[in-house]
């Protein structure tokens, strides 16, 4: 079809309390999402609604939720930010 392809306010959102086995499985949504988008036809944006916990809209907009960002309170990274730079190495081959 030749479309141009975004995805704008990327987040994952976790069921609250936080679990490990939820950290996981957020950061492997993260990095599927990302290897299909880059190996669309045409990707253009891939754009995420916030990187802090703190900061996200989640919390706030879906009570029992939150997490859903690839930085925690604390600016620390999440595995899904190390998730996201590996589906990037992976598509250039790295």
């Amino acid at each position: 079809l030749g479309l141009k392809v975004e995805i704008t306010e990327m987040d994952v959102a976790i069921r609250l309390p936080v679990s490990e086995e939820e950290i996981t499985k957020q950061a492997e949504i993260y990095k599927s999402i990302l290897k299909t988008y880059l190996n669309s036809d045409s990707p253009q944006a891939f754009v995420m609604w916030g990187f802090v916990d703190k900061y996200s809209w989640i919390d706030y907009t879906f009570p029992g939720y939150g997490a859903a960002t690839i930085f925690d309170n604390e600016y620390n990274p999440k595995p899904a930010y190390y998730a996201l730079i590996e589906a990037m190495l992976d598509k250039i081959g790295s």
